[in-house]
């Protein structure tokens, strides 16, 4: 039926918002604020663009984290978790943007905290292994019962891939990845020494960091017009007809307009 039918790692692509991650790095704030809405029109119009075909209407779409709950003010040594308050924070405002777009979020995993969550989250080695497990079993299932539909997959965690390639062998056939420039990629994040290279998928993969000006929330999205600088930025009224735009820090030095005496 050509659907298209999403599965999204929020985990992953929380952290590829974050400051100074992937994502963060080619716009103007500090933090990347991806529109749901505008990632779905997206997928869809890459797809078409890429296979020739008009995808459907109907598909479903799941959206996948998990989030820490119950947090102290202090942890054991008598440190602030006022940080970790913020990032749970953070996620839950994220979840209701995907719920807002269309997003199951049944898959969204409440955590109670424990003592020895923040030093391994700082050390970046907290691990959601639920996370990864409900996707995979939603995804495998999915591709089995409608085999003619696109599976789209957002993540940078090519963990998945083999667990998906046991069940369904043609997932090269049906699966189509949505992630970021390998060249961007932690290696310390991966838990396989499968490169992104060894596989060979029909359609795509397709990178959100070359996608950014279309998935970024704002009424009025641009990229600065200034020659040094190619920063994406989103403005809630749109510039006027006939001025270039600029971010914020070249709008301060752009050239003084001359005026007619």
């Amino acid at each position: 039926m050509n659907r298209i039918h999403v599965y999204i790692d929020g985990t992953w692509l929380f952290n590829q918002c974050g400051k100074d991650r992937t994502l963060s790095q080619y716009v103007e704030s500090e933090y990347f604020f991806i529109d749901f809405n505008k990632l779905n029109s997206a997928i869809e119009k890459h797809i078409h663009q890429s296979s020739g075909i008009s995808p459907q209407p109907g598909g479903q779409r799941w959206y996948y984290t998990s989030i820490i709950t119950n947090i102290p003010d202090r942890d054991a040594d008598g440190n602030s978790l006022d940080w970790l308050k913020s990032l749970s924070y953070s996620k839950k405002q994220t979840v209701l943007a995907a719920q807002r777009a269309g997003y199951d979020t049944s898959g969204v995993f409440e955590v109670p905290f424990k003592p020895w969550m923040p030093k391994q989250i700082e050390r970046k080695l907290f691990q959601e292994k639920m996370v990864d497990t409900s996707l995979v079993a939603r995804m495998v299932l999915s591709s089995i019962l409608y085999p003619q539909d696109f599976h789209v997959v957002v993540t940078g965690d090519l963990d998945m891939i083999p667990a998906i390639s046991l069940v369904v062998p043609e997932y090269l056939e049906k699966v189509v990845l949505f992630t970021t420039d390998p060249r961007q990629w932690d290696p310390n994040m991966q838990q396989t020494s499968k490169k992104l290279t060894d596989y060979n998928f029909r359609y795509g993969p397709f990178y959100l960091d070359e996608m950014v000006s279309e998935i970024l929330q704002g009424n009025f999205v641009y990229t600065c017009d200034h020659p040094t600088c190619s920063i994406v930025f989103a403005r809630r009224n749109e510039i006027p007809l006939g001025e270039k735009p600029y971010c914020s820090i070249h709008l301060r030095t752009r050239p003084a307009r001359r005026l007619n005496v």
